[in-house]
């Protein structure tokens, strides 16, 4: 064999691993990319309903709470062929960087991965009115918090830090700023900023 056809080859097999994937495989390969857990970032340019995550599973299932389905790829969008409740009825989602963006600017986004940063013990340094309580929110940097007798998930998403649980306690009092050390609520009475400490 000569060194064209040698390089003719190369070429050709080259060209191959190249159009296999993406002729055979790409639907695959997209559904990968979207896989993951998402929270609430915004619906419609004001604060999020919900603390449900959603959840788009490798096999093409996704769950949202209790309800669950499955879902494709189709371009630019996740479509939701099946199931009952949940996304199934908001229709298809635009992919966007780690997020999904529903009819009427609902965004759902991935969490950042530095909850091990944030593990510690914040204690309350001002409130509207005052601290009123001396329990302090308890984070253990896997995603879990705990406000005395209290306790949910929480996600990162950019600066803030979204609690999920319970409505009262930090799950109702809406995502909090992440600073240096602390974390701050801002609600229309004011705002509270708890500080990282022994």
């Amino acid at each position: 064999m000569n060194m064209n056809a040698l390089a003719f080859r190369s070429f050709l097999l080259a060209a191959l691993a190249i159009a296999l994937p993406l002729a055979g495989g790409s639907a695959v390969l997209a559904a990968n990319d979207v896989t993951g857990n998402y929270v609430c970032a915004s619906m419609g340019g004001k604060p999020c309903d919900t603390q449900t995550q959603l959840r788009l599973l490798a096999n093409g299932y996704w769950g949202f709470g209790k309800y669950s389905g499955q879902y494709q790829v189709n371009g630019g969008n996740v479509e939701f062929v099946n199931g009952s409740g949940g996304p199934v009825t908001w229709g298809p989602a635009k992919i966007g960087p780690n997020s999904l963006t529903f009819e009427g600017d609902v965004v759902f986004q991935k969490p950042s991965a530095q909850r091990a940063a944030l593990a510690g013990t914040y204690r309350c340094q001002t409130a509207p009115g005052g601290c009123l309580t001396r329990n302090a929110i308890v984070l253990d940097g896997q995603g879990a918090w705990r406000w005395g007798a209290q306790g949910g998930s929480y996600a990162v998403l950019g600066d803030q830090i979204r609690f999920n649980g319970l409505s009262s306690g930090p799950a109702g009092w809406g995502p909090a700023a992440i600073g240096n050390g602390t974390l701050t609520f801002s609600t229309s009475s004011g705002s509270s900023t708890w500080v990282a400490g022994p």
